[in-house]
């Protein structure tokens, strides 16, 4: 068994120490790496210094330059503080899938922009929000060189998402991918240096531009070719939740299984199973017609309370509200 911390690993880096492992087993020889970890971190020094990594901060302090928008939850729970982490998750089968792949491909996108774009209409009619910032990471491994390399390359970004009711889904996609691709473009800016500059200006307080994260992984099953070796992953069970709500999805050749961590002092069992079912109605909605109006896609709606008795007080008719 082996055990690393995350502070010196990412993800793709345990995929690598798997498969040079099992190369070593069978008696294979390793690629020499033309650079290490070392090489890397001195780039990053010198890059501090350039023109594009200043073009890159700009771009990050202009957009969050004015209104930072965390997801503000309509839950009233008591239990703010537990941070305890409630597991789920959302299967999106075979079928569903090639349809979100053919969308994907008619729209030049990806699969991450439309789970991003349905996550942020959920998320939308759930809060009553229409702009907010939801977070996800990329691996940072830019460089070709750097594929081999066992090290943190990963790195945050914070996507801010605008849902206008009267938009199809496909128009928000549009505009979904547009903020993905230019975050993707700026990624070499550190997410750790952005959090600092904005707390310097008194931009934010906490440590986080976001309290919502989606990360889609794509990967094939694990294949293992030595003989008389059996590797099992350890599934850590992470106890304390970082984000209110987090989703981990996995991308196979057939389906996607996003898994779902729930912050237990934000969401009781009915918050959790209504924002599941919310979700699964946003896409299934997609699934039938892309071109569907936001404001028709058939998810109730949850509304703050307060909200909610504001505009029973202004009318007679407190049901079916048209968002």
């Amino acid at each position: 068994m082996y055990d690393i911390h995350h502070i010196i690993t990412d993800g793709t880096s345990f995929k690598i120490l798997n498969r040079d492992l099992i190369s070593i087993y069978n008696g294979e020889n390793l690629v020499s790496l033309p650079v290490t970890y070392k090489d890397y971190a001195a780039w990053e020094n010198k890059r501090e210094a350039s023109e594009t990594f200043k073009r890159h901060e700009e771009y990050w302090l202009s957009e969050f330059e004015q209104e930072i928008p965390k997801v503000s939850w309509p839950y009233s729970n008591s239990h703010k503080e537990d941070r305890e982490v409630i597991y789920d998750q959302i299967i999106i089968g075979r079928d569903r899938f090639e349809v979100l792949s053919q969308l994907a491909k008619e729209t030049r996108t990806t699969i991450f922009m439309i789970l991003l774009g349905s996550l942020s209409i959920t998320l939308s009619k759930i809060s009553g929000q229409d702009t907010m910032i939801i977070g996800s990471a990329e691996a940072g491994r830019n460089n070709s060189q750097l594929e081999n390399v066992i090290g943190v390359f990963i790195n945050d970004f914070a996507i801010k998402t605008s849902v206008k009711d009267n938009n199809t889904f496909k128009e928000h996609l549009r505009q979904v991918k547009d903020k993905v691709m230019n975050a993707y473009e700026h990624q070499d800016y550190p997410y750790d240096k952005l959090i600092e500059t904005l707390k310097n200006t008194k931009k934010i307080s906490g440590s986080d531009l976001f309290n919502v994260m989606l990360v889609l992984e794509n990967i094939k099953r694990l294949s293992i070719n030595a003989e008389g070796l059996t590797l099992e992953p350890y599934n850590h069970i992470r106890t304390e939740a970082k984000y209110d709500l987090y989703v981990g999805g996995i991308q196979y050749e057939d389906e996607i299984v996003l898994g779902i961590e729930f912050c237990a002092g934000v969401f009781d069992e009915d918050a959790r199973n209504s924002l599941k079912k919310h979700w699964e109605s946003v896409l299934a909605d997609i699934c039938k017609n892309a071109d569907q109006k936001i404001k028709t896609m058939d998810c109730e709606v949850i509304q703050r309370p307060e909200k909610i008795d504001k505009i029973v007080e202004e009318s007679s008719f407190s049901a079916g509200f048209d968002f």
